[in-house]
């Protein structure tokens, strides 16, 4: 997640000033956020939003990446909050080594210029510095950029990292910024200015390229598995499922749209506890009273709910959109919440055929089998397992 401020020497240089954030606590989660006050931060998520920029000169390319101290523990090692001046120096080579530039079919060799240092932030999400390169290039118009950040470094067992950059990109003299989304794969083609210049100047690659994003932040979300699972094992019917789900994906929608207007922003030291503790409450909801997990309520259960799951994500990924042109803000929230609805029905409806099948095997007098009852408790014991791990510094990964 990257905090405008840290952006500001190079956009003011280059681009244009940063803007100014807005930042108001959500009233109805006042009781909440003082029961979690002084937790430690730590990210349930595994996907991580930068910012880079790229800036077309005559002779070479200008760029600024934007880095957490929590990405730079992660492979220099050490505390993300207290980083020494030697390992912040040496994640430069590491962004050498895994971001490329490629023009008229070669690969453009960096060097680095300076790096800017982050704001004072007590949460390392927060604090980001942005490293700026210069790629000597002699007239290059159009490059093709790509990444393998931190896939050597597994988040937990068998799950990756999944990092994602917004690129703003423009030729040196021009006011025309366009913008992509660069996900780990083949890589993006830049051409400030073309007609393929990107989601700025089109709109439909806008909404497929952030329809990816949503598909991907739930199907690598262990937390929206788990609590979109709970809400698939306690419903009683296909309609109820899709109530639940639909209620989840419109809060975690109106979450998206409040944070993009600045209206509403939590600390991960309270979302993510939250986000642990949904998992707990509707797994032990389904465990000791499924017929109340089954009934009118657990649609607001799910909408409460899922506004807690849209805050764990809504900072980085809207910090980065901030600087898409305007118009394409929207068309960027819709197409990730279409995505998100997408990577839903892609879990639930293979779990809700499943399940139905097992209970034809079940006694028709037996509507909460043992084994539904089971399969919720382990749903209550991971979110209770994370929970802990959100709660204890020591305990919190990287």
């Amino acid at each position: 997640m990257i905090p405008r401020p840290a952006c500001a020497a190079f956009c003011s240089r280059h681009f244009y000033p940063a803007p100014r954030p807005v930042s108001v606590w959500a009233l109805c989660l006042l009781v909440w956020t003082a029961l979690f006050a002084g937790t430690s931060p730590v990210s349930a998520h595994s996907q991580l939003q930068n910012s880079l920029w790229v800036l077309f000169e005559s002779d070479a390319l200008r760029v600024g990446v934007s880095v957490t101290e929590k990405e730079i523990a992660v492979v220099q090692g050490g505390d993300p909050g207290h980083l020494e001046e030697s390992q912040i120096r040496a994640h430069a080579g590491y962004i050498r080594e895994h971001l490329f530039f490629e023009a008229n079919g070669q690969t453009l060799v960096g060097e680095l210029e300076q790096v800017n240092p982050p704001p004072d932030s007590a949460d390392p999400e927060h604090r980001a510095h942005v490293y700026e390169f210069r790629y000597p290039a002699n007239g290059v118009n159009r490059v093709k950029v790509r990444h393998r950040m931190l896939e050597e470094h597994p988040y937990g067992p068998g799950q990756a990292w999944d990092v994602s950059y917004v690129i703003r990109c423009k030729v040196s003299g021009s006011e025309t910024v366009t913008s992509e989304l660069l996900r780990a794969g083949p890589g993006v083609l830049l051409q400030p200015g073309g007609a393929e210049s990107g989601p700025s100047g089109n709109g439909g690659r806008t909404f497929l390229s952030y329809l990816e994003a949503g598909e991907a932040h739930i199907l690598a979300g262990y937390d929206h598995l788990l609590f979109v699972g709970g809400l698939v094992l306690g419903a009683a019917g296909f309609w109820a499922v899709l109530r639940v789900v639909g209620f989840f994906t419109l809060a975690h929608t109106v979450t998206l749209a409040l944070a993009t207007m600045g209206w509403v922003h939590l600390p991960s030291a309270v979302v993510e506890p939250l986000i642990a503790a949904s998992i707990v409450f509707v797994g032990v909801e389904n465990w000791l009273w499924p017929r109340r997990a089954s009934g009118a309520g657990r649609a607001a259960v799910a909408f409460g709910f899922g506004l807690m799951h849209g805050l764990g994500f809504a900072g980085g990924l809207l910090e980065a959109m901030a600087g898409l042109p305007p118009g394409r803000m929207g068309v960027a929230l819709v197409g990730f919440s279409v995505g998100v609805e997408t990577g839903h029905l892609m879990v639930v409806i293979p779990l809700f055929l499943l399940l139905k099948a097992l209970r034809r095997s079940q006694p028709q007098d037996a509507p909460h089998p043992a084994w539904l009852r089971a399969a919720s408790a382990l749903v209550a014991a991971a979110g209770a397992f994370y929970l802990v791990r959100a709660l204890l510094p020591g305990e919190a990964p990287v």
